[in-house]
């Protein structure tokens, strides 16, 4: 019975020093999720001006925002059927989404330069 008593102690101080070992595991990693979130910039580096972006998130998954997009990329690159896009990060290559109002018209820049979109009634 002498043996069993200092096995007993010897798990119980094992558990203990396991439970504060996870404890403080937990605890360190919340902080730097937290250290993580106050840091963080106000999202991923988009595209170079100009572009139209909806002030709104709409749910867009990646908090990009959506902007006009041009349907198809360098050579497949279409004129019709504009559609709203997630805005592409600055790392991507495509400049199919470059535009600003001049004249009253969506001017565009980079792969759609020299066109415009023009609201029809």
């Amino acid at each position: 019975m002498t043996e069993e008593m200092p096995k007993l102690e010897y798990c119980q101080k094992m558990n203990r020093k396991l439970i504060i070992a996870v404890t403080s595991a937990v605890v360190l990693l919340a902080v730097c999720i937290l250290v993580w979130f106050a840091t963080a910039g106000g999202g991923p580096v988009l595209l170079s001006p100009p572009y139209f972006r909806l002030k709104n998130m709409y749910g867009e998954p990646f908090k990009h925002g959506w902007g006009i997009d041009l349907p198809g990329f360098g050579p497949t690159l279409r004129f019709t059927d504009i559609q709203a896009h997630t805005l592409k990060p600055a790392n991507v290559s495509h400049s199919d989404g470059h535009m600003k109002l001049e004249d009253g018209r969506i001017a565009f820049y980079a792969d759609g330069g020299g066109r415009c979109l023009e609201a029809i009634k």
